[in-house]
């Protein structure tokens, strides 16, 4: 490993000296005269120009991810309060229909009290009034289950709709993420000595 190393130290002083004999002699240009050949500081110039806009574009991807997460975060919110409003409303209204049967069928209690207080002709009345109770009681029972099927639907495509808006922010993310990449791929500086 020692004799490696001396190998090494003396290629590099040769080398370094052969250099150094070009630039004098003007085969290796060094306008500046700082005995760093044109071409190397070039070449790192160039590499700097090309990492700053790496940085440039990483920096712009990670804040058009940030702005598309920040975007996904507030639609999903707004969803789960709409989500949580439907249910409190089907709450509230499958509430006020039980209150509501629950009255009629009060009603309907007392008047079968009254009936037997009362002559044939009312008995029939009776009869109609109590059957167009339940008539009106099944409309408003149909009613309720009806707005429940349409808030569940509602909330189903709510819920595809957030999914859908997920899979197309994870599809643009990814985009972005490989047109970065491309453009860093195409965009390698080219050495001038080659």
């Amino acid at each position: 490993m020692g004799t490696f190393v001396v190998m090494a130290v003396i290629l590099i002083a040769i080398s370094g000296g052969i250099i150094y004999f070009l630039m004098k002699k003007g085969k290796i240009e060094d306008v500046n005269q700082n005995n760093i050949p044109d071409a190397i500081e070039d070449t790192i110039e160039k590499m700097e120009k090309f990492a700053k806009k790496v940085e440039n574009v990483a920096e712009t991807v990670a804040e058009k991810v940030e702005n598309i997460s920040d975007k996904v975060e507030k639609t999903t919110k707004r969803v789960a309060e709409k989500v949580e409003n439907i249910s409190d409303k089907v709450e509230k209204t499958t509430k006020r229909v039980a209150e509501k049967v629950e009255n009629i069928s009060d009603k309907v209690e007392k008047v079968t009290e009254t009936v037997s207080d009362v002559s044939k002709s009312s008995i029939d009345k009776v009869k109609v009034a109590i059957q167009n109770v339940e008539k009106t009681t099944e409309k408003v029972a149909e009613k309720v289950v009806d707005t429940i099927q349409k808030v569940d639907v509602a909330t189903d495509t709510t819920v595809e709709l957030v999914e859908e808006l997920f899979e197309k922010t994870e599809e643009t993310a990814k985009n972005i993420a490989g047109n970065v990449t491309k453009r860093v791929k195409n965009k390698k500086p080219r050495n001038k000595n080659k």
